[in-house]
């Protein structure tokens, strides 16, 4: 199965030797070899297996705190069940409700195998996150994503709607890297912070640079930084879906 990912098909995101050991130091346990092989190929962006594939280090040892004793959680089924592997490489499927880990009529392989995607161009890829901040003004996020993506308001902040349930949300026009785009600002009264949105879609090849960008983000203390990771889709979608 690792030799049908082929990096000039698919796009991988390879965890270093000191990536999984950091994570086992974590977890407090070796991750199977069949599993480490393929977490080593294809890491968390990727756009190979379909299913609720772990999209960073955070998640998969999120995952772990839930899986039972003695298995390694790698993916879920959309219902907080999760298909594990045993300290022996043996697949399972742990229904969570009646805490038991019930036997597959696949190993791992064949189980694997039937998850891989049509291969895609990269060139027609990107990955699609929304920022979201937490604030209780707007100066300070605004200049983070000038710093950061060179991001330049076109216009003033202007009333968009407010929902039914006394949600107001306000736009700002902005450039980003030469596109058109919008931030988008959600007050309710009784929150103490309002909540800023900006989607992006990165391309490919600027993945890393992009992450460098959210730990900076991340370490600003003046907001609450979060990413949501829709992951890798088709580069042509409207950033605003």
């Amino acid at each position: 199965m690792i030799d049908r990912i082929d990096r000039e098909q698919y796009v991988l995101d390879e965890l270093l030797p000191e990536a999984l050991e950091e994570i086992e130091g974590v977890i407090g346990h070796r991750i199977p070899t069949p599993l480490r092989e393929v977490l080593s190929k294809v890491g968390w962006l990727q756009n190979v297996f379909r299913g609720n594939w772990p999209q960073s280090c955070d998640e998969f040892i999120r995952m772990q705190e839930l899986a039972p004793d003695g298995y390694t959680a790698f993916i879920d089924d959309g219902a907080s069940n999760y298909y594990v592997m045993s300290e022996e490489g043996h697949l399972r499927f742990w229904d969570h409700e009646a805490d038991v880990a019930h036997d597959t009529d696949e190993d791992f392989q064949s189980f694997m195998d039937g998850l891989i995607r049509a291969p895609e161009p990269s060139e027609d890829l990107a990955w699609h996150v929304q920022m979201a901040f937490n604030a209780n003004g707007s100066d300070d996020v605004i200049e983070l994503l000038a710093e950061h993506l060179g991001l330049t308001p076109v216009g003033a902040w202007a009333q968009k709607d407010t929902s039914s349930a006394g949600v107001t949300t306000h736009v700002l026009p902005v450039v980003v890297d030469g596109i058109d785009a919008q931030v988008s600002r959600q007050s309710y009264a009784e929150w103490d912070d309002d909540i800023f949105y900006l989607n992006r879609v990165i391309p490919i090849d600027r993945i890393n640079a992009y992450r460098n960008i959210f730990q900076k983000l991340e370490e600003a203390e003046c907001v609450q930084f979060k990413l949501v990771n829709y992951g890798i889709l088709p580069a042509d979608l409207e950033e605003d879906t």
